[in-house]
């Protein structure tokens, strides 16, 4: 699957809807951080607590998120999201945009593992 852009490419077939589900999958990325301070823990600990329909459900669009703070896009991925879908003027991370989402399931981890320290 790794290569089917770049397959669909060298056919001149289309490949929007692999482009669109590698964009949904760096969008997706970038909503967890790499550490938590509240909890003083991996940032992974709070992203394996939310359920994945959660995550899957987030609202987002490609104008809103952009693609400048999407670690997972490359050079070439981000010159086909602008030929594909325009260039987008806002810059942020899902995590800054569903930032209450992240902190309710941030403080449950937390009341969790003191409740289990008890």
């Amino acid at each position: 699957m790794l290569y089917e852009p770049l397959f669909a490419l060298k056919e001149k077939q289309k490949f929007s809807d692999e482009l669109a589900l590698l964009y949904w999958l760096a969008a997706i990325d970038s909503f967890s951080i790499p550490y938590s301070k509240l909890l003083q823990q991996p940032g992974y600990n709070v992203i394996e607590s939310i359920p994945g329909n959660v995550i899957r459900i987030l609202p987002f669009s490609y104008f809103e998120l952009g693609y400048e703070k999407l670690s997972l896009l490359n050079k070439t991925d981000i010159k086909w999201c602008i030929e594909a879908w325009g260039e987008s003027h806002a810059h942020t991370t899902l995590h800054e945009i569903h930032n209450d989402i992240w902190r309710n399931y941030e403080n449950a981890l937390l009341a969790k593992q003191k409740k289990k320290l008890d």
